[in-house]
């Protein structure tokens, strides 16, 4: 997916996975490996958050339409490279504080 086409948002409104029955099946350890590499993305890519949360809630019976919807987070990646978060190292002779805040809900 090196040249594929880049979208602009990671998923489509009001995704609705399909429950159809006679769809085809995907090879699982594939789509486990695309979940896995972006859950840990998703520590510097806050946007993906969302997105990679509803595409792994359907690791039992993994079809390709569930793929596509995988396919099209990768695109997204692929399209908007330069987003992020950078933690800069402390070490670079200035000092780093790094805050966040958190809801209780």
């Amino acid at each position: 997916m090196e040249h594929c086409n880049a979208t602009i948002t990671p998923c489509e409104a009001r995704l609705q996975p399909s429950k159809s029955e006679g769809e085809q099946e995907v090879y699982p350890t594939q789509y486990r490996r695309l979940i896995g590499s972006l859950r840990y993305l998703c520590n510097t890519r806050q946007d993906l958050a969302f997105s990679v949360g509803i595409a792994s809630r359907f690791m039992e019976r993994l079809t390709v339409s569930r793929m596509e919807a995988v396919k099209r987070i990768i695109r997204y990646v692929n399209g908007n490279l330069d987003y992020g978060i950078l933690f800069l190292a402390s070490d670079m002779g200035r000092k780093s504080d790094l805050l966040g805040f958190t809801d209780s809900n």
